[in-house]
């Protein structure tokens, strides 16, 4: 099966583009930069780039420029390179808002511009409105064992959300988001705001609480970490 392709306005150029949701960069061959671009000055590649086989690709250099389809604008870097398809990256494809159609992959297809209450109405039956339970672990939070505990003193509720909250507790209690204890070492303020929609808003100050903690530290890779050995 051909790969898909199709005519994009690259820095003001018609140039026929390989749709490629594997590729993270725009880059075009030297061939089709002679044909357009004779005049404009390559500017010194920033990153080496590698094929899906692990192959290295030799990048001559970028330019900076638009990208256009249809009424549809990006900009960003256009690399090229001494041979091969000209590509357009999956992050240009984000930014014009194009995929292919997932029924006729040889077609391109146009994303309308989509707003959260569009996806919620669209997948009400995918989401729960409860919470959700993580089976088979259990959270435990490690103190410092040179940790003083810090009482702090209780923040008065206005008269006017006593009632609110009230009924807030015994949702949450049901929840299990919350549990009842006699008595704590640690104690932390609790503030009470309203949201826009009128419903009370549970807040604690845990700051004291968070200077007292060991923080599990993982080296979490990047975007780019991710991306780049698809």
């Amino acid at each position: 099966m051909s790969r898909p392709t199709a005519v994009f306005k690259v820095c003001e150029k018609d140039v026929e583009l390989m749709i490629d949701s594997g590729s993270m960069y725009t880059i075009i061959p030297e061939r089709v930069f002679k044909v357009h671009w004779q005049d404009v000055n390559l500017i010194p590649k920033d990153i080496n780039l590698g094929g899906y086989q692990g192959e290295s690709i030799d990048i001559l250099g970028y330019m900076e420029g638009n990208i256009r389809y249809g009424s549809r604008c990006t900009t960003g870097k256009v690399y090229v390179s001494m041979e091969g398809p000209p590509i357009l990256g999956w992050m240009h494809q984000f930014d014009l808002k194009i995929m292919l159609h997932p029924r006729a992959p040889n077609q391109v297809l146009v994303v309308d511009e989509l707003t959260l209450e569009r996806v919620l109405s669209g997948a009400e039956k995918v989401f729960c409105k409860k919470f959700g339970w993580l089976k088979g672990y259990v959270h435990k939070v490690k103190v410092k064992s040179n940790a003083t505990p810090i009482q702090h003193k209780l923040r008065r509720v206005p008269l006017s959300v006593r009632d609110g909250l009230k009924k807030l507790l015994g949702e949450m209690l049901e929840d299990g988001v919350i549990e009842p204890v006699e008595a704590s070492e640690w104690v932390s303020p609790v503030v009470i705001t309203k949201k826009s929609d009128g419903r009370l808003r549970f807040c604690v100050d845990l700051r004291s609480v968070n200077q007292n903690i060991v923080v599990d530290v993982f080296p979490l890779p990047n975007i780019n970490e991710f991306y780049l050995p698809l």
